[in-house]
């Protein structure tokens, strides 16, 4: 049977006798060794009652409380009385009763629990509890020290809570994740996606080598090793190549790697992506571009071919005029057809179909009216000053055109009679506008003269080029003649 606890009147009654009061049992000369004995156990008791921790003695004989502290008293809700007539299993969860069991019959000396103890106003605490038998005058007691555990769960409920939506979002992505040790390469974690693009399943993926996987042919395990510690260093690799699955099928994947940091360790994340239709759809594009290319080269070809025919039809039929003024509108139409088979010509022989470079073009085109108009002239002399500027077929032509007209007409009216001269081209470009500049130190053009309303038809057509190219151009005369054209090269 259970000791009846002892009454707050009891207890005072006791101690009164214990420091010297009551004569019967002790002397007087016992009282002040008593009393600093009781000071300590006191000033001890103290601390117990300001612990966090509630603590509790239970006689193992009666299994009921012996007594608490008064944390526990603060935390439960019940008195230190109220505690003494309890037994423990009356506090603790029902489903965790069994556990303290062990501890009764003597199977264990000591034990730790996690449980829920029960509060005076019906709440529960959820708590962890370490117990220890201990041994006091020859009687067997346990001291349970129970720590209330309510802001660790919450933390554990979070950190729970965030682990399975990381878990969600890892196997949830569309592409593949792998997370790899630095040094050695293993697998630390795979998700979902991975594992269906190799043909693994998760306890599979975890034991493959996926370092082969990625070397195939190429690489050892030490150039990835490699690579892993320059990614360290560099940063994040991303790479395309093919790779194979554990069936051995072959597919284009996209590797992009990275060096994270996770705990206190460093490893390397590779986001693995199947990119093989891309691949395949850009293998289709580029030999799709390929086939147009040649095309395209083969009608550039095909236009400079027929323009060259014109400019061969003009010069037979110029055989046949007697009239050296008519010759002479045979001439500049084969030269103007000539300019324009050039264009066709260099956008054929370049890699560029969609432009040329103009540099390279007036060269060509240089070439060919010093051949026509000063064959044997060797005191008329050229001048360029061109930067090296792309132009399309739509601006090359006209712009082609115009320095046709302008340096055709320098060479057969400013140096008569076989004078000496110079003629300069200078091509720049600043914020988007190309400037033409042509002049020649000839005689120049008469003080009345309009080249806008001139009747001369290579005039009138450069006119008409520099509006088609919505530009400007303007003329001086100043120790020659100097032509200026502006436009923009797009």
């Amino acid at each position: 049977m259970p000791s009846e606890p002892y009454t707050d009147e009891g207890y005072h009654s006791l101690r009164d006798k214990i420091i010297g009061l009551g004569e019967r049992s002790f002397r007087k000369s016992y009282y002040p060794e008593l009393q600093r004995r009781l000071a300590d156990l006191e000033q001890f008791r103290a601390l117990l009652d300001e612990s966090n921790d509630a603590i509790f003695l239970i006689n193992m004989e009666s299994g009921r409380f012996a007594d608490v502290s008064g944390s526990a008293c603060r935390q439960l809700g019940y008195s230190r009385n109220e505690f003494i007539t309890m037994e423990p299993a009356n506090l603790i969860d029902p489903d965790t009763r069994a556990l303290i069991l062990p501890l009764f019959t003597g199977q264990t000396e000591r034990m730790n629990i996690v449980t829920s103890m029960l509060c005076k106003d019906g709440t529960r605490i959820p708590c962890e509890i370490a117990i220890r038998t201990v041994d006091f005058n020859g009687k067997a007691f346990a001291v349970a020290v129970a720590r209330d555990i309510t802001d660790r769960q919450q933390i554990e409920d979070q950190l729970r809570q965030s682990e399975e939506k990381y878990r969600e979002i890892f196997d949830g992505a569309s592409d593949g994740i792998l997370i790899l040790e630095l040094d050695t390469g293993n697998t630390i974690d795979v998700n979902s996606t991975a594992c269906s693009l190799f043909g693994l399943t998760r306890e599979e993926a975890m034991h493959t080598d996926f370092l082969r996987l990625y070397a195939g042919d190429k690489y050892t395990r030490e150039d990835i090793l490699r690579h892993f510690s320059e990614i360290r260093l560099s940063g994040p690799k991303l790479s395309v190549q093919k790779t194979r699955t554990r069936d051995g099928r072959i597919f284009w994947a996209e590797f992009n790697l990275k060096c994270v940091r996770i705990l206190d360790g460093d490893y390397i994340m590779a986001i693995v992506r199947d990119v093989t239709e891309r691949r395949e759809a850009e293998e289709k594009i580029k030999a799709s571009l390929l086939e147009k290319e040649v095309m395209l080269k083969e009608i550039h070809h095909r236009v400079k071919n027929n323009l060259q025919v014109v400019s061969s039809l003009l010069n037979i039929q110029s055989r046949y005029v007697t009239d050296p003024d008519d010759a002479e509108l045979f001439k500049e139409g084969q030269n103007r057809v000539q300019a324009m088979a050039l264009v066709h010509e260099k956008l054929y022989q370049s890699s560029d179909l969609a432009r040329i470079d103009f540099s390279s073009y007036i060269d060509s085109l240089m070439k060919n009216l010093f051949y026509s108009y000063a064959l044997g002239r060797d005191n008329i002399v050229l001048n360029t000053d061109i930067q090296p500027i792309l132009m399309s077929v739509d601006v090359a032509v006209p712009c082609g055109l115009i320095v046709n007209e302008l340096i055709s007409n320098s060479l057969k009216h400013a140096f008569p009679e076989g004078r000496a001269g110079e003629i300069q081209i200078r091509i720049s470009e600043a914020d988007s506008k190309v400037v033409l500049e042509i002049a020649d130190n000839g005689v120049g053009l008469p003080a009345n003269y309009d080249f806008h309303t001139s009747e001369s038809l290579g005039l009138q057509l450069v006119n008409l080029l520099v509006e088609q190219l919505d530009g400007s151009i303007s003329l001086e005369r100043h120790k020659g003649t100097k032509f200026t054209i502006a436009f923009s090269r797009t």
